[in-house]
């Protein structure tokens, strides 16, 4: 019940199991095509028991809060769920509002989840300034609180190098913490 962070240096596989472990939590059907069996033995918890939304974030310029509610607006549309996304202004409690949004969720799928599969994070945290990267971090702590309260799951794709790069020696350890 937390998120996850898959940590790993460029081109060592992270996307393509993000994309395998998506692809297993929305449909259980997929288990049959993963070659380690024991791995799909692992995966049969979570097997078909997620809706998914999956999103890379490049370098730009908006909020990590923008960004998320930007996508999860558009996937809830999509799907029909009744859910606006507040005015972040007039917004005074991050758990409150993800809170909200994952009760609209369970009310059109209360059998499952919500798996949100972030790639390139790395990428998107180098375009920030040290302030809006602590207001992310602070965002993305709010949501990891949420994964342990709710059916919320979040998995973040990050290069290595975070961790080494002394610009985000602050961030890594936020990271680690989130």
């Amino acid at each position: 019940n937390h998120g996850v962070l898959i940590v790993g240096n460029y081109g060592t596989g992270k996307s393509h199991l993000m994309s395998v472990l998506s692809a297993v939590a929305h449909d259980k059907d997929n288990l049959q095509y993963l070659q380690n069996k024991n791995f799909a033995k692992q995966m049969e918890p979570v097997a078909g028991k997620f809706e998914v939304l999956r999103i890379e974030i490049g370098g730009v310029t908006m909020s990590l809060r923008d960004i998320l509610f930007g996508y999860i607006q558009d996937d809830f549309d999509e799907r029909g769920i009744d859910f606006e996304v507040p005015d972040f202004s007039t917004v005074r409690d991050n758990k409150k509002l993800l809170s909200d949004m994952m009760m609209a969720f369970a009310e059109k799928y209360p059998d499952k989840g919500y798996l949100i599969v972030v790639d390139e994070f790395l990428s998107y945290l180098t375009s920030r300034n040290e302030r809006e990267i602590v207001l992310d971090l602070e965002f993305l702590r709010a949501i990891g609180e949420m994964c342990s309260k709710s059916k919320l799951r979040i998995i973040l794709g990050v290069q290595e190098k975070i961790f080494d790069n002394p610009r985000f020696s602050f961030v890594s350890d936020t990271l680690k913490h989130v």
